[in-house]
């Protein structure tokens, strides 16, 4: 679900060396400006759940329409 919401994200459950949960990762599939990370936006965020992971990348989203960041297709 996180990926369909998402999709300009690529986002990955990860698991410890020892078989353990390690959290929820997303980065982003198009780099950023130096602006847009000078106005907050960020390249990677790491979450111990799905559910403050989702809520980061929603903050990500809603800053990203604020300052008028979009994502270039090819």
């Amino acid at each position: 679900m996180l990926r369909r919401t998402y999709p300009a994200w690529r986002i990955a459950r990860f698991t410890c060396s020892d078989g353990s949960f390690g959290g929820w990762w997303a980065t982003r599939r198009v780099p950023l400006l130096p602006s847009h990370r000078c106005a907050g936006l960020v390249t990677t965020i790491a979450r111990w759940d799905a559910v403050n992971l989702a809520s980061e990348l929603t903050a990500q989203l809603d800053l990203g329409e604020r300052i008028g960041y979009t994502v270039a297709r090819p």
